[in-house]
């Protein structure tokens, strides 16, 4: 058996719960490009999350997570009515998960940064609701001045969205020499049948 050598990409995957479905078609993409384009860049995407990736223990919440979670090379982010539970430190903890991954891209440029707004339409039920609305709206003004973000209509509008933006960076990283300098990533050998 010829022994092939994968970079392992770490996605963390950022978001408050009302966005499910999204959250599915992620690892739905993550896999798709796993079998296609994964193969030709010698890549294998890791899709990274709290309740995946991290064990219980004592402390904040929020900070088990990202004492937990730190090293990833793409942060996704994504709301659509929820901003989330206020994390002590930030207002929710995908804010705070965004406010860790927007600092260390402005000293080290990385990890990318995708974040995604859902436009489906939606009418605020009581004061709370609303509440949560408005600060995903805030949110999203202030991240539009700090970096491009996308909207999107339907879930499949979400999903060819990813799609296209992880294989664009992907074949940017790709031509870098063949190589992901300053990233840091993990290499896995998989045993391949000739």
């Amino acid at each position: 058996m010829a022994k092939v050598i994968f970079k392992i990409i770490r996605l963390f995957l950022s978001s408050p719960g009302d966005v499910e479905g999204e959250r599915k078609k992620v690892s739905d993409i993550v896999a798709q490009i796993n079998r296609t384009v994964g193969d030709l860049f010698k890549v294998r995407l890791e899709v990274i999350e709290w309740k995946t990736h991290v064990a219980p223990d004592m402390g904040r919440p929020q900070e088990v997570i990202n004492d937990q979670i730190k090293d990833y090379d793409i942060f996704v982010g994504i709301m659509w009515k929820r901003f989330g539970t206020p994390s002590c430190k930030a207002e929710s903890g995908t804010k705070e998960e965004f406010d860790i991954a927007y600092n260390n891209w402005q000293k080290f440029k990385q990890p990318r940064i995708f974040f995604y707004f859902s436009q489906k339409p939606y009418s605020p039920q009581n004061a709370k609701e609303a509440e949560q609305w408005v600060k995903v709206l805030h949110f999203k003004e202030d991240l539009a001045q700090k970096g491009l973000i996308f909207e999107y209509l339907t879930l499949e509008k979400f999903a060819e969205y990813l799609r296209e933006h992880l294989v664009k960076v992907l074949q940017k990283w790709f031509k870098l020499k063949g190589l992901f300098p300053g990233l840091p990533i993990l290499t896995v050998i998989m045993a391949r049948p000739d």
